[in-house]
């Protein structure tokens, strides 16, 4: 089964010290399903070998035991990518969206490990992108039409479309309110 999991603020805190570690013992269990890719998402000007530098060096400070190996590392590391994103700016969200459809996945989880004043124009800057909805079989993604309610040519306010937004199929979790293992379990189980 194949995969997409979408880590906002793939640089920060909450990525390094409980996502990744959690991602890499699913990983070393053979509980993280084949056909995966994690893309760290982040304002960091960094390469894909950056990235799998600056994780590496993140699991210096994980319990000796949970240490990936150099041989286990470069394994996971094939998983790893990244993007660099200014969350602000809509047009960075198109890449995103062309990085998705170069490989169509089963299954998209976008999480969001990012400030909570970041969540709402995460939301709707993927809502405007069609990054939110389920996947057609070609692999572009489509925003479902309009909620009961709404007229079509009503344009909904800020607070409308995040309360949309966060209604999806494939909606963000925030990272604040949420440790790695829900994400991980959700994965966990699909394999199963």
């Amino acid at each position: 089964m194949s995969f997409d999991l979408i880590l906002f603020g793939g640089t920060g805190d909450l990525v390094w010290r409980k996502i990744m570690p959690a991602l890499f013992q699913a990983f070393r269990h053979g509980s993280l399903p084949a056909g995966g890719r994690i893309v760290g998402v982040a304002r960091d000007d960094l390469s894909d070998e950056q990235y799998h530098d600056f994780i590496k060096a993140r699991f210096d400070h994980v319990d000796l035991a949970k240490r990936p190996s150099e041989e286990e590392f470069s394994r996971f590391a094939a998983l790893l990518s990244y993007l660099r994103m200014d969350l602000s700016n809509p047009a960075d969200y198109a890449q995103l969206a062309a990085k998705l459809q170069q490989r169509p996945a089963e299954v998209v989880v976008m999480y969001v490990a990012t400030a909570p004043s970041l969540f709402t124009t995460v939301c709707e800057q993927m809502a405007a992108a069609g990054l939110n909805g389920p996947a057609n079989p070609g692999g572009a993604r489509k925003t479902p039409g309009p909620r009961p309610g709404l007229q079509p040519h009503h344009q909904p306010d800020r607070a409308q479309r995040a309360d949309r937004a966060a209604n999806l199929p494939y909606r963000p979790l925030p990272g604040q309110a949420l440790g790695a293992k829900p994400v991980c379990a959700a994965l966990w189980q699909l394999a199963v």
